[in-house]
């Protein structure tokens, strides 16, 4: 399904750089491009567009930014950089232009849109008279043919939960908007939390200023679907979405969107509601992959002992040859970049989401189907046994270089998962989880600070167990609070206050949390009343599971080889998938709307309410579902109609009680009126489509959780998350680092 995204971002690079290639003289194969590329952001050009594609339109050469380079030398070419709006990219640029001599006019792209800040620091260099600046719109990123990232990285985390930015918010809507441009509007909208109330309001509003254009702009000579594209964004190519579905009829009540449904609900989930799951330590191989050696962008650096044929591993790697290697568990060695891809590492794709515990009997039944297939050239007799034989080398060769590579890296793995250290926080880890809270666990706490082992560590099991245990006894809080800043440093007095105020480390009684207390989510104004704690939702939600099958999982709880993410259980009650296959649905609840902006589908008007930013919290906003009368959401006949149509099992209803425990307010929305159910469209097993949405984050495992909801009956996932993160890497983003003279 996503497919037509992909394709989309490929334009959207190809185009830029035949701009600027025609612009300066060097389209074309012969020409002279080179990209100095920010790091962060080469993995998500290279899924856009590989090197062979790069070299078409004239690239010759993909530098890393932050390398030692010398403009004046790069004379012959036309110098691109690629970089995220941030400060310190602009005033490397800045100081690369005003120490070269004469160097050549260069372009800026800045991804995914420009900075009024960043030009600032051009301008005051005196340079900006020298740079060609322009935007790349590659906000949305696809990972998967299911997992959809605006690969913001660690930023998103701390910017939405502690500098409390709402211009991910915005970044998100937009790129929401793009997916409803190519795939039709998404007629259910659900979410969970502070974060994710305001931005379905943002997107609403969003939906009906471009609905309110098109009908303006219905006179002029542009076509609704030209409209449509550049209000959404200027590189969305519209003629090639509008080529899927029919044209919108003059009737449509369809003006800006091609006249389908191809996703029918959308359930938006702030990661405040669930700050568990990514503090506990993935058991998947993907979750353990990310955890150890770190996929950036579905890239990992390993060991180069590890590849057994670079030439076919490093695919459509157009990343900077010179980048500093990180760290590998087994120590220093020269490492390389290889692409974890699951449309062509067959045994990737059967890997990445079991339990570890698997890994090794499913490597070993690889490496036999491989032997068995080299063996088969002894049973090769005649002419045409023989050239079949030769037709499937290339294919066994490429086998025998992923199985070199897994195997490697399950053996790296499991070097250390068998760490007496690992299998320590593994075992608190549990035994928070389940309840089982003990005077020794607070006592490892203070031998890791101790020991002083690595501050994420320390931090993320500190965290794990204010999370679920409703925060420390005051005294003890403020021992190891002391504890912890004479170990590490005084700096990190301001990283455990960053801490506290994103609600991941806090006392108790009553002082703030993700389960109890204020929410300290990035809506001003937005908090939690209600009490509310992890135990309140174990049991309803089933969150841990005793009896499980690791090798023939039949619940979600097997990627935590017991524990149940919390986020994807409130997406099984939603839609009665999985473990609430089962559930029967409640009355009329008062499960708020977003509907206080009227949008609507060609007039149908939405009820109103009040409050739309700020009134979240555990008191659901009262519902005002189509002509305004206050009700449950799809209450009544025209209610239970709109259910019909649309997949009714995507519904909070039924589900207050568990609601209420979990924090941040619920609402629902739905655009009531579609002229043909048949709008509603379904992936190619016949099944109705969910998109997922996780503002903040989301943890490997749950995209993992997510597929194997998928392969039960009725309804596909997809992900759409900010960034993929670790707990290492959400705890990374608020530790406080000081250098020399200088605080960031």
């Amino acid at each position: 399904m996503l497919e037509t995204l992909a394709l989309q971002q490929t334009r959207t690079v190809v185009e830029m750089l035949q701009s600027i290639g025609s612009s300066s003289g060097t389209s074309g194969v012969g020409g002279g491009m080179v990209l100095l590329m920010d790091p962060q952001l080469s993995g998500a050009v290279s899924l856009s567009a590989d090197a062979a594609t790069l070299r078409s339109v004239g690239v010759e050469r993909v530098v890393n930014i932050q390398d030692p380079i010398e403009l004046s030398s790069l004379q012959a070419f036309t110098p691109v950089f690629v970089v995220r709006p941030v400060v310190d990219l602009s005033r490397r640029i800045a100081q690369l232009l005003a120490d070269s001599q004469n160097p050549p006019v260069a372009h800026v792209l800045f991804v995914p849109r420009r900075s009024l800040v960043c030009e600032r620091v051009f301008a005051d260099a005196s340079v900006v008279h020298r740079l060609a600046i322009a935007e790349l719109h590659l906000d949305l990123i696809v990972l998967d043919p299911d997992v959809l990232s605006l690969e913001l990285h660690d930023s998103s985390f701390r910017d939405l939960y502690l500098n409390k930015d709402p211009s991910l918010l915005y970044s998100t809507s937009k790129a929401l908007m793009k997916v409803q441009a190519l795939h039709g509007i998404i007629p259910k909208i659900l979410t969970k939390g502070p974060n994710a109330h305001a931005l379905a309001t943002l997107m609403l509003r969003m939906r009906k200023e471009l609905d309110i254009s098109a009908a303006v702009s219905s006179d002029s000579n542009f076509s609704t679907s030209t409209s449509a594209a550049t209000a959404v964004s200027p590189t969305v190519d519209f003629s090639t979405a509008s080529t899927l579905s029919p044209q919108p009829t003059p009737s449509s009540p369809f003006r800006v969107f091609p006249p389908k449904c191809d996703i029918d609900s959308i359930i938006i989930l702030d990661r405040s509601v669930d700050f568990v799951t990514p503090l506990c330590m993935e058991l998947t191989y993907e979750g353990l992959i990310d955890e150890f050696f770190g996929i950036k962008t579905t890239f990992v650096q390993v060991n180069e002992a590890y590849i057994l044929a670079p030439q076919s591993l490093q695919q459509n790697s157009n990343a900077p040859q010179k980048q500093a290697p990180i760290q590998p568990a087994s120590g220093p060695a020269r490492t390389k970049k290889v692409a974890l891809n699951a449309s062509t590492d067959k045994l990737y794709s059967q890997l990445r989401d079991m339990n570890f515990a698997m890994v090794a009997s499913a490597i070993s039944q690889t490496a036999r189907k491989i032997q068995e297939d080299v063996d088969g050239r002894r049973d090769a007799k005649t002419i045409s046994q023989i050239k079949d034989f030769i037709g499937k080398i290339g294919g066994i060769e490429g086998e025998k270089a992923y199985l070199k590579l897994h195997t490697s890296i399950a053996e790296e793995i499991s070097k250390n998962t068998q760490d007496p250290a690992f299998k320590k926080f593994l075992e608190l880890q549990q035994n928070i989880l389940s309840g089982n809270v003990m005077a020794s666990q607070t006592d490892y706490i203070e031998e890791l600070i101790d020991k002083q082992a690595p501050i994420s560590q320390t931090l993320r099991l500190m965290c794990l167990y204010s999370v679920v245990c409703g925060g420390f006894k005051p005294k003890i809080f403020e021992f190891l609070k002391r504890e912890f800043v004479q170990t590490y440093g005084i700096e990190h007095l301001q990283t455990l206050e960053n801490l506290q105020r994103a609600s991941l480390l806090f006392p108790t009684p009553g002082t703030g949390g993700a389960f109890e207390g204020s929410i300290a989510g990035g809506v001003v104004g937005a908090s939690n009343t209600g009490k509310a704690s992890f135990s309140a939702i174990r049991k309803p939600l089933q969150v841990i599971v005793d009896d499980i099958d690791e090798a023939k999982p039949t619940d979600i709880a097997y990627v935590y080889s017991g524990y149940a993410p919390v986020s994807v259980r409130l997406i099984e009650a939603a839609t009665s998938t999985g473990r609430f296959s089962s559930k029967p649905l409640g009355a009329a609840s008062s499960i708020g709307s977003l509907a206080g902006t009227g949008v609507g589908l060609g007039g149908a008007t939405m009820g109103k309410t009040s409050g739309l930013i700020g009134s979240t919290g555990n008191q659901n906003i009262s519902v005002a579902a189509g002509g305004g009368s206050p009700s449950g959401v799809g209450s009544g006949k025209k209610g239970g109609k709109a259910r019909d149509k649309l997949g009714g099992g995507v519904t909070w209803e039924g589900l207050e009680e568990i609601l209420n425990a979990v924090p941040g307010g619920s609402t629902a929305e739905i655009e009531q009126t579609l002229p043909d159910p048949n709008f509603v469209s379904r992936n190619d097993s016949g099944k109705k489509v969910t998109l997922v949405l996780f503002l903040g984050g989301c943890t490997s495992t749950e995209i993992s959780s997510l597929r194997f909801l998928s392969r039960g009956k009725g309804r596909q996932f997809l992900t759409m998350t900010t960034s993929t993160i670790t707990g290492n890497r959400m705890i990374d983003s608020l530790v406080e680092v000081i250098e020399k003279g200088r605080s960031e």
